[in-house]
């Protein structure tokens, strides 16, 4: 099943894929969608912004637009892609919305494991979307809503239960959270420290070092210099920008500083770690 949803006006998109005929998703351009990868059957190794993965039988990954995979699909791997436009121009409940916790959590990109009662539920809207994808009437794109929208709620209460499960927490701390993530993702180029993101949600700098504290093992700067330097990662890797035009981009105002940045949360200079990249010897495949 390879069936693409699209709404011309609007630009959006809904596709659902389950045949991939040696298709390879490469890490050179990120997704520019929202993504989910379930692989249904056998085990596939991948790469997540440089970040080796594998993905279990029965696992779901959940991943932004600007994320980039080196991953070639098996024959057991369902995908689905949908842009902001399909799905995101509604008003849906902020948790399960583009901005819950399924894409922009605090956890990252981390596996879900689909137990016998999820598993059932995909199967079975697996089977849903490939139907309605054969209907042509004006109700096919809020039908294919409703069913991604159940898919998105199976998942999110899936990911509530397996990476914050164990906390004793009120849904208003994660909903901060997730918030803060968000933010850090849309403004890192021009903010770069806590206490702006925290006057953009109306909390002290403190409540905000607590919270992630109650969930995860990093600080909210932790959080702002590793998108920072995912970011200048990415550009080291697959553009030809010089390291003052990437500092630049990246809001530092002095190439010495952003290289000093760089240092700092790699270990390498900006250049040393291009050159490194130059030298590697080229990779095997990933999937077996």
């Amino acid at each position: 099943m390879n069936n693409l949803y699209v709404e011309q006006q609007q630009q959006a998109f809904l596709r659902c894929k389950t045949e991939f005929e040696d298709a390879r998703y490469r890490p050179e351009t990120p997704l520019g969608c929202f993504t989910l990868i379930w692989q249904r059957k056998h085990s596939a190794k991948l790469m997540v912004d440089g970040l080796p993965m594998k993905l279990q039988e029965g696992q779901v990954l959940a991943l932004g637009f600007e994320n980039r995979i080196d991953f070639a699909p098996t024959e057991g791997t369902v995908i689905v892609e949908f842009n902001r436009d399909f799905y995101c121009v509604i008003d849906h409940d902020k948790v399960v919305s583009c901005s819950g916790i399924l894409f922009w959590g605090a956890k990252g990109a981390e596996a879900l494991t689909l137990g016998d009662v999820e598993t059932e539920q995909l199967e079975g809207l697996l089977l849903l979307f490939a139907e309605e994808f054969k209907s042509e009437d004006n109700l096919q794109g809020e039908m294919l809503r409703i069913l991604l929208k159940r898919m998105i709620i199976i998942l999110t209460r899936l990911a509530k239960k397996q990476l914050y499960g164990r906390l004793n927490y009120a849904e208003t701390d994660l909903d901060a959270v997730r918030t803060y993530s968000r933010l850090v993702d849309v403004n890192y180029r021009q903010l770069h420290t806590v206490t702006e993101y925290a006057a953009m949600m109306n909390k002290s700098p403190k409540t905000l070092s607590n919270l992630f504290h109650l969930f995860y093992s990093k600080t909210p700067l932790q959080i702002i210099h590793e998108r920072i330097t995912l970011a200048a990662k990415r550009m080291l890797m697959f553009t030809d920008k010089s390291t003052k035009e990437i500092g630049f981009e990246l809001g530092f105002d002095d190439a010495s500083k952003f290289s000093r940045f760089f240092k700092t949360q790699t270990g390498y200079s900006p250049t040393s770690f291009k050159d490194g990249l130059l030298k590697t010897e080229p990779r095997e495949e990933l999937v077996s």
